[in-house]
């Protein structure tokens, strides 16, 4: 007859137990990323690699972004779905990602996968999500043209603040895109942390700034666009991205006008404002507007203290360009010439936090789409003034609705826990 023996298990014996055991039920990845709120707004925060970041994106927040594709897919009439899916299969072929923004874009479509234990499915497509979709998301700025008012000032107007620049983001909204709109910190090793106000699964930068201070917006322009669109093209977006991880005040109009080159001819048309901080050279304007499209990189001219951008050309006279006045009479949509005067003249002269919410509440309300965004933003003070739309039975505009929420630098681009 056998003896049973008792075991003694030894506390680091149990730890390797505890550990093996975790491994075979497979312990959670390491996620470089964090989602916090800085007052009423949602912020994602990544750090690390383009790949670690990229994960931590997917695996927080892309559930978000599959959900979104299939709302917005399900939301195409079926009689227009075959065009729209020819149109996004263009886009794709057209695109040429950078490589540090293909490496993030493949890093979460892993960090989505990891988040739900296997790839989701596009229901409305009977299909499962590929990294084909994410791309094309990435590159919407190739299809359309996004981007409205803004202004930049400097100077006595600016006063105290030595920069002050503004823009008012506004677009044809559902309530998804209001209520899932966020910031996204990117904090990557060795470069500029970057923040740009998104969606999930986007990594572009239509309204970004860096912790240098050096602002980018895009609007959309009067320019031609390319018809057909044939060959590869980098996203100007994406382009932007880039600039801004890589640029400090010195160089970012520069290191900004030499990429933008590359990016031309561009199938949509766009004025790209690069405001910096001032410089102590006495030739440097804290704003240069770069027009992007189908023919080569050019400019709008900036006045000596204030550049005033709606989305239109401009010629020397500050006067839109030839041909523009008869591009923008048509019902339904108040001419950008219109908001265009009407920030030069509410520009013109010492502005306040006050009066400066009140241009852009002004502005607001002579666009025929919502306001997703108004963001005021004082690169020397280190602080940025926001306001969002918000969905309460309908969408309500930011800034005629919403209170700005004050933010600083050292809130916005906090060190990672």
């Amino acid at each position: 007859m056998m003896l049973s023996r008792s075991v003694r298990i030894t506390p680091i014996g149990l730890a390797v137990l505890l550990v093996s055991a975790a491994a075979a039920m497979g312990a959670p990845p390491e996620v470089n990323g964090k989602l916090e709120t800085i007052g009423p707004f949602r912020v994602l925060r990544v750090w690390g690699t383009p790949e670690e970041m990229g994960f931590a994106h997917g695996y927080l927040v892309g559930a978000e972004h599959v959900s979104s594709l299939n709302q917005r897919i399900a939301g195409v009439p079926e009689e227009y779905r075959p065009r729209y899916l020819q149109r996004r299969e263009a886009a794709l072929q057209a695109v040429n990602m950078p490589e540090s923004a293909m490496t993030e874009l493949q890093g979460m479509f892993k960090g989505i996968e990891a988040a739900q234990e296997g790839v989701p499915q596009i229901e409305v497509l009977d299909r499962p999500l590929r990294l084909d979709d994410l791309l094309v998301h990435n590159a919407v700025d190739m299809v359309r043209a996004f981007g409205c008012s803004g202004f930049t000032v400097w100077g006595e107007r600016a006063g105290k603040a030595g920069v002050i620049t503004a823009r008012n983001f506004d677009f044809p909204a559902d309530r998804s895109s209001v209520e899932k709109q966020m910031i996204l910190v990117r904090q990557p090793t060795g470069r500029h942390q970057v923040a740009t106000i998104t969606w999930p699964g986007r990594i572009v930068a239509f309204t970004g700034l860096n912790d240098a201070g050096v602002c980018t917006f895009v609007h959309s322009g009067t320019g031609d666009p390319l018809q057909p669109p044939e060959g590869k093209f980098a996203p100007l977006t994406m382009v932007l991205k880039d600039v801004l991880e890589t640029s400090g005040p010195g160089e970012a109009q520069a290191n900004a006008e030499k990429a933008l080159g590359e990016v031309v001819p561009y199938p949509s048309s766009y004025m790209v404002r690069v405001v910096t901080p001032r410089l102590k050279s006495k030739d440097h304007k804290p704003a240069r507007v770069f027009r992007v499209d189908a023919g080569a990189l050019s400019e709008n001219p900036v006045g000596p203290f204030s550049s005033v951008t709606t989305n239109h050309y401009l010629g020397a006279d500050f006067q839109p360009a030839e041909g523009v006045i008869e591009q923008l009479r048509y019902e339904a949509h108040p001419p950008t010439v219109y908001r265009y005067n009407l920030l030069n003249e509410l520009v013109n002269g010492k502005l306040t936090e006050e009066t400066i919410w009140q241009t852009l509440l002004e502005v607001a309300t002579h666009v025929w789409t919502p306001t997703l965004h108004s963001v005021v933003v004082y690169p020397e003070q280190r602080r940025l003034d926001m306001a969002w739309a918000f969905y309460d039975g309908d969408i309500f505009m930011a800034a005629p609705e919403s209170q700005p929420t004050s933010i600083s630098f050292q809130q916005l681009f906090a060190a990672p826990e």
